[in-house]
Formats: structure tokens, sequence, C-alpha cells
């Protein structure tokens, strides 16, 4: 209680806190100003016990929270003090500045010396309780050389609990346990030092005379963190004034009802509470003069102080909220309208794309159908007429061949009938005269027919190469019915890796889509504008476009913005924006720019 009832403001947080609120004046709509005009001629209204303003009657004083401006919203308690030109200091200004920096000088030189004065105590009283210390730890069985650790080790504790807790604090990090374990070492010590000649109470004053030193340090030490604590808050800004010691004893409820609402509203300082009381009587008993004396008459929104008052808000903050509050509904809408085109956009763009994919899908389907279509319709061409030449040779050969056949045994016929004949006749005819000659005759025949088999036998061998030859056409069509096969496998397997390629194109265009759609939720996220995102996609078209030219990114960045642009013509850009013809241009000198900055999609 002490660190908060009593304190007096520091010099860094004195001085009106007015000039943070807003003008109440105009800031709610049909609420009466703060600061009404004295010079509107209100008529003036009747007098509450005897109350009434200063000057033109009806209008209460300015409040601290509506003025804008700090030094008007203090009151005075002196007269002003007139500025010098160019905003110089005035001679009272500098005297006070001279007094101030005296003080300083003097408060370092006391500071000095209550450093070096309790450097002394803790030496000396440290020094004071090692023997002490000693002796008592040699009688505890610490022994030789533990025994004069020991009292290092418990002095030591207590200077290292102390610094511990001096940086915590320093650091915004308390930790009571390093305060509490500093004070019950220093108890210890102090019981040691007491109990070493006996019962404490015994001799309560070499007791006591033991225990002033060490008491006498944790106080400088306590000092130390409370300046520590108050300069840190003073820093922060979160010093918390108390309510001053002559108000607790004049008006003891008065002065805890604003100490627990400075607390509940933490409000830091007291002389902003004070204000902000006065400001609020005032303009009560202002509204009550405006409302002859019944505050029921008045609105929800002209007593939206006295409401909001026990939750920290001055007249001025109070009487802002309505238009602050009429504001934020507004730019709600306005965000909600922003968002709810912002997806109609989307959604349009969306449906656009899908189409447009749709289409050019449908189109490369067909597309790669008719190139199917004529390559299986060419290796079948091909194929049968493979088939056809083969079988028409292979057939011809083999009738040639049977007809040399056929035509060379019916010759052999022929001649071995009438060589049978004319043996047969000459034989009747000179049967008994020429029956050798008939004899020679026959043998001669026979030869003949010999030669004639031979010619037969030739033939037939003739015929069977040519049957030979119609077997081997025969193998070649085979051979071609596996080329055929062969073919139909080779058209399957042109199916196939047309339809893989198929997959990987609507793979690729999936990945181009979903590239697409990234970039188009990136520019959401960055709330570019149409332009901007006009400018972007026909970049990624150039981009596009010059991938599919078998231009490199390097080369790309060394184009110029007038070589980048005619990668895509204008007819093509145009129906992308649905633009007209100069915007189109427009955009792609903006799309190539972008990629010349390093725009890559």
């Amino acid at each position: 209680m002490s660190d908060t009832l009593t304190d007096h403001p520091s010099s860094a947080r004195r001085g009106a806190v007015a000039g943070a609120a807003p003008d109440a004046a105009g800031a709610a709509p049909g609420v009466p100003a703060a600061v009404p005009d004295a010079r509107d001629g209100a008529p003036a209204k009747r007098r509450l016990g005897g109350l009434r303003w200063p000057g033109r009657s009806g209008h209460p004083p300015a409040t601290a929270g509506a003025a804008p401006d700090a030094a008007e919203a203090t009151p005075a308690t002196s007269p002003a003090t007139p500025a010098t030109p160019n905003g110089a200091p005035t001679a009272d200004e500098s005297a006070a500045a001279d007094r101030r920096a005296a003080l300083d000088r003097i408060m370092g030189r006391v500071l000095r010396v209550a450093a070096v004065a309790m450097t002394v105590v803790g030496v000396i009283g440290f020094a004071a309780s090692y023997s002490t210390l000693q002796g008592f730890a040699q009688r505890n069985g610490f022994g030789e050389i533990l025994s004069k650790a020991f009292p290092i080790g418990v002095d030591g504790a207590i200077l290292g609990f102390l610094a511990l807790d001096l940086v915590k604090t320093w650091r915004r990090t308390p930790w009571p346990v390093l305060r509490l374990g500093a004070h019950l070492m220093t108890l210890c010590t102090i019981a040691f030092n007491a109990s070493a000649g006996g019962a404490v109470l015994d001799d309560p004053v070499r007791a006591a005379a033991h225990a002033v030193m060490p008491v006498l340090f944790i106080i400088g030490v306590e000092a130390i963190r409370h300046d520590l604590l108050h300069a840190a808050r003073e820093a922060d800004g979160t010093l918390i004034e108390g309510v001053p010691l002559h108000r607790w004893m004049l008006a003891p409820w008065q002065a805890w009802t604003m100490y627990r609402r400075m607390r509940l509203a933490g409000i830091p300082s007291y002389r902003e509470m004070q204000q902000r009381d006065k400001d609020l009587e005032g303009y009560r008993v202002w509204l009550l003069q405006q409302h002859d004396g019944d505050l029921g008459r008045a609105s929800e929104t002209e007593l939206l102080p006295m409401t909001m008052a026990p939750h920290g808000y001055t007249v001025a903050e109070a009487l802002a909220l309505p238009a602050k509050w009429a504001a934020e509904e507004e730019r709600r809408r306005e965000e909600d309208r922003q968002r709810q085109e912002e997806a109609a956009e989307r959604a349009r763009a969306a449906a656009l794309e899908a189409e447009t994919r749709a289409k050019v899908k449908a189109a490369e389907e067909e597309i790669q159908r008719l190139e199917a279509e004529g390559r299986v319709a060419q290796a079948q061409s091909k194929l049968t007429a493979l088939k056809g030449t083969s079988s028409a040779e292979a057939e011809a050969a083999t009738a040639v061949a049977r007809a040399e056949a056929e035509r060379a045994r019916r010759e052999a016929d022929r001649i071995t009938t009438a060589a049978e004949r004319q043996a047969e006749r000459e034989a009747q005819a000179e049967e008994s005269a020429r029956e050798a000659e008939a004899k020679q005759r026959a043998a001669a025949a026979e030869q003949q027919a010999a030669e004639m088999e031979e010619a037969a036998a030739e033939t037939r061998r003739r015929a069977a190469a040519k049957n030979r030859k119609a077997a081997e056409d025969e193998a070649a069509a085979e051979d071609a019915e596996k080329e055929k096969k062969h073919a139909a496998a080779e058209a399957a397997e042109a199916e196939r890796r047309a339809a893989e390629a198929t997959a990987r194109a609507a793979e690729a265009r999936r990945r181009a889509a979903e590239a697409e759609l990234a970039a188009v939720e990136a520019e959401d996220e960055a709330r570019l504008s149409k332009t901007e995102r006009a400018a972007r996609r026909v970049a990624r078209m150039l981009l596009a476009a010059a991938g599919a030219a078998g231009i490199s990114e390097a080369d790309l960045a060394a184009m110029k913005p007038e070589a980048i642009g005619p990668l895509v013509p204008l007819e093509e850009i145009m129906p992308v924006l649905k633009a007209s013809q100069t915007t189109a241009s427009d955009r792609r000198k903006d799309a190539a720019l972008l990629i010349k900055e390093g725009y890559r999609g």
C-alpha cells in the first residue's frame, strides 16, 4: 500500500492528458457539444441550488477531454507566463531549469554518499559476522576448512540473491523467491551470530547488535530495488500514483472510491482522475440545466459519459463513441461490399477460365483423335498394300509353274504316244524284213523317249523350283502378315504414347491452371488493381509464348521490352482481357516491363 497510496506524481507524468482525447463537439450527431459556444445566445436556465457557470448561462465550462489542446484543458492555478517569440524559453522557465539542474547535481552527490555508506555498512557487517559464523561452524562439526568457507557461503548467498533480485527487477521479471531467500539467509545470519554467546534472551542487546548491520544492508538494497521499480514503471508509462495521504485523512470514503475507480479503469494519474471527476460533474450539472433538472429527459446518447465513466472513458471519449461506432459500421459495410465484389470477380474469372480450359481440352482431344485415326489408317493401308503385292506375286508364280509343268507333261505324253505308234506301225510293216531296223528304231525311240523323259524331268525340276519359289512367296506373305501384326502393335504403341502425351498435356494444363489460380490468389492477397492484374495475366501469356518458342530465361532477361511484347499478338490478348486494341497494347507494354523487371509468374 505504501508504494501506491501515498506516492507523489513524477515530473514525467505531470500535466494534463486532455489533449489525447478527441474533440467531443460534432463527434456524436444530435448530442450537445461538450463545449457549446457561449456566443449562440442560448436562453438562461434556472439555477440548481445556486450553481451558475461563470459568464453566460446555459453553457458548461470546457472539459479536459473535450478540449483539443491540453493547455486549454488544464485549469490554470496561476496567471500564464507569456511566451517569448520563436518558442524560446522565458526567464522563469530558464530559472526553473537551472534549479532542477542544481537539484539533480546535489542528488547525484547524495546518491554517491549513500552508495559508499551502504558499501561500508555491508563490509563491516560481513566482516563482523565472519569470525562468529566460523566459530559457530566449528562447534557444529564443519571442520577446519569448511568452517572458514561457511561464513562466505552464507553471506555470499545473501549478496547473490539480492543481486539477482535487482537484475530481474531491472528486466521486469521479478521473482519473489529471491527476496524471500535473501531475507531468510539474513535471519539465519542474525540467529547464528546471536546464538554464538548463548541464548538470545540472556543477552538481547548483544543479539540486537549482531542484527543491526545485516538489517541495515537489507534496508539499503530494498531502497535500491524500490527506486529501480519506480524508474522502470516511469519509463514504461505504468507508474501508478496513489491517492494523497491528506485525502485519506480528510475524506476516507471518497478516497477509497477514487482509488478503486483508478485501479478498475487503469488510470495511473491521480490528477487525471481528479480532472475526470470534475469534468463529469460539470457535464452532469450542465445536462441538468439543459433538461430543467430532470436527467430522465436526457437521451441515452447524452447519458453516455455517466454510463461509460466506470469503464475509464472521459466525457469527450464517451460522446465520441456514437460517431466512432457509426464509422466502424460504415467501414465494415464497405469491407463486406469490397469482399463480395472481389468474390464475384473471382467467380467470373474462374468460370471464364474453366470454360476456356474446357474448349481448349476438347479441341486438343479432337486433334489427337484425328491424328491417331490417320496414323492407324496409314498403317492399315501400308499393310494391305504389302500383303496384296506379296500374295499376287506368289499366286502368279505358282500359276506359271503349274502351267509349265502341265505343258511339259502333255508334251512328253504326246511324244511318247507318237513314238509308240510309230514303232508299232514300223514293226507291223517291216516285222519280218526289217526286224533289226525296227529294233534299232525302237531303241532310237526309247533313247528319244529317255531324252524326252529327261526333258520332262527338267520341266518337273523347273516346276519344283517354281513351287519352291511359290512356297518362298507364301513365307514372304506370312512375313508380311507378321509385319502387319507388328505394324498393328506399333500403331497400338503409338496410340498408347499418344494417350500418355495427352495425359502429360492434361497434367501440364492442370499445373498451368494451378499456377494461374495461385497467381490470381496471390494477386487477390496483394489487393492489386484490375490494371495490375491484367498486366500480370498478359505477362504470363508472354512467358508461356517465350517457353514455347524455346527462349531461355537468360535470353528473355537480355531482351528489350519492345522485343518481348510481339511474342503474343494483340488479337490473342484482346479477347482474354475483353478490352480494346489500345488497352491490350498498353497492358502488353506493362507486361513486358514486368518481365524485364524480373516477374516470372
